[in-house]
């Protein structure tokens, strides 16, 4: 089989996303291509699984698999971007202790980046990889002013507007004190002069967490956030 650049950006996507279904890499990558169908997008991926590139996992709630990185994958992404760093070795398994959250956070990233709204998408996965520094103790590049491990967004993109934005999804409902802490973090990184982004989108994963988002961010002020509720990107 013959390994494509668009078989490399899946490759990566499906690494940087920890995993995705095959509609998502088919609405990613071939959506709007009549000659691409869903199918298309099955068959390629079923062809990286055998080639040893990405590996399966099904998921007894849902009738379609689950793809995330193998080991083999994980070394073409090493020789394709050589600037970039990527951890030694590639899960076990797939982790699926949030499973419905990242799942949608994908899909949140594919529609941003379909509609033209998002750009240059740097995800968790990346965000939180620790790399050696000169001194010798781990610290992430992107770990920057008083963001902590724990407060880190669900991603970084690149607006229409050049502007650096923080995504966040708000999937379960948190206590007032959980929630206001973590956006009082993206906060006050959002207003530092040169913080890691100037921007926060969160996506409320139901009317009640959006109501609970709307407050906080009030109380909050500034012009630093935006809510969207995740229907709207989910139609």
């Amino acid at each position: 089989m013959r390994i494509t650049d668009r078989d490399i950006k899946i490759i990566k996507y499906v690494y940087e996303m920890k995993f995705c279904a095959s509609d998502d890499v088919h609405e990613m990558f071939f959506a709007g291509e009549k000659v691409r169908t869903k199918r298309y997008s099955f068959v390629r991926l079923k062809r990286l699984v055998d080639e040893g590139y990405l590996r399966i996992f099904k998921n007894n709630l849902y009738r379609s698999g689950f793809y995330f990185i193998s080991n083999l994958g994980l070394n073409l992404l090493r020789v394709s971007f050589r600037d970039e760093l990527f951890p030694k070795k590639a899960p076990s398994k797939m982790d699926t202790r949030y499973f419905e959250h990242d799942h949608n956070v994908a899909k949140c990233r594919t529609y941003l980046e379909r509609e033209g709204l998002a750009k240059n998408w740097v995800s968790e996965r990346v965000i939180v990889h620790d790399l050696m520094t000169k001194n010798g103790s781990f610290q992430s590049k992107y770990m920057l002013q008083n963001l902590q491990k724990s407060m880190i967004p669900d991603g970084l993109f690149e607006t229409r507007r050049g502007e650096t934005c923080a995504f966040e999804l708000e999937f379960s409902l948190k206590s007032n004190r959980d929630l206001k802490a973590k956006l009082s973090n993206l906060h006050k990184e959002a207003s530092l002069k040169k913080g890691l982004f100037s921007r926060v989108l969160i996506i409320a994963g139901s009317q009640r967490i959006e109501s609970s988002v709307l407050k906080v961010t009030r109380e909050l002020g500034g012009d630093y956030f935006k809510v969207m509720p995740l229907e709207e990107i989910r139609q």
